[in-house]
């Protein structure tokens, strides 16, 4: 598996976590509203932290790819005229 594919894959799974994990705190909260001294930072916090790790991934994804593919792009462009000029020579 690429680098790119690894950080890829651990953002979606980390969005889908914290996805599950903020309908879960929403249905804690509205079940708890009457309780008196719950603590409501928790219910933002448990979602928070894969959502952070989620960005993250992603960002480092985006710094990865960025360079690789201009250079494939770069590379294959090359080949191409390479390719084009023999194909024009008699």
């Amino acid at each position: 598996m690429t680098p790119l594919l690894t950080l890829l894959a651990t953002a979606f799974c980390c969005f889908s976590v914290a996805a599950i994990l903020a309908g879960a705190s929403a249905l804690l909260w509205a079940a708890t509203a009457s309780l008196p001294g719950r603590e409501l930072w928790v219910f933002w916090v448990a979602p928070l932290v894969p959502l952070i790790l989620a960005a993250a991934c992603l960002m480092l994804a985006r710094q990865s790819a960025g360079h690789e593919s201009f250079a494939n792009l770069a590379r294959q462009l090359s080949a191409d005229m390479a390719l084009l000029r023999t194909a024009v020579t008699p």
